[in-house]
This record gives C-alpha cells, sequence and structure tokens, in this order.
C-alpha cells in the first residue's frame, strides 16, 4: 500500500512520513520505521516559556523537536529526532497527530 508523502525538503530534508512509515536517510543508508513500532510521538510547542522551562527541567521535550520513540531497537536507536516547525506539524498524517 502506498502511503501519502510530505515533501521531503518542507518537513525536515532526512525524513519522509507515509502513512504507513517513516523513511530516515542516515549515513548513507535509508531506515524504515513503521508505524507498529512507534511507541509515542512527542512535540512541545516552540515559545518563550517553553523554551525558559526547557532549560530548568531535565528530560522534557525540547520546543520545536520531534522525538519519535520506539518499541524496539531500528537503525541502532530506539529514539529519532527531528526539528519541525509548529505549522508544519498539522500536515502530517492523521496517525502521527494521535499518537
Amino acid at each position: 500500500m502506498e502511503g501519502f508523502e510530505i515533501k521531503k525538503k518542507f518537513i525536515y530534508p532526512r525524513m519522509i512520513f507515509y502513512s504507513d512509515r517513516i523513511e530516515i536517510e542516515r549515513k548513507n543508508q535509508i531506515i524504515v520505521v513503521r508505524t507498529e513500532d512507534i511507541d509515542r510521538i512527542e512535540y512541545e510547542k516552540p515559545g518563550f516559556w517553553n523554551y525558559l522551562m526547557s532549560s530548568c527541567s531535565f528530560g522534557g521535550t525540547y520546543p520545536g523537536r520531534l522525538e519519535i520513540y520506539l518499541n524496539r531497537e531500528t537503525g541502532g536507536t530506539t529514539l529519532y529526532l527531528a526539528a519541525i516547525k509548529f505549522k508544519d506539524i498539522f500536515k502530517l498524517p492523521d496517525f502521527y497527530k494521535k499518537k
């Protein structure tokens, strides 16, 4: 099943979001992360208060950064990060908004 593709350069230069998988380009290889392997996705809206609180607290999500946590190790890690603008979050497929 071919998924819905978001523009590669618009979201993040090294990530393509489909409705059933994410393709991540990393060190001359392409890592495919299936949606079944995603445990949770965290994103914090950029803003003055969120930047201030992220510098004071430990273990929180840094504003403007999409964190994708996986159930099992894929491509040598269980966490992938992407810097995404707040307005681009709404352009992701519906699955990622619910997760």
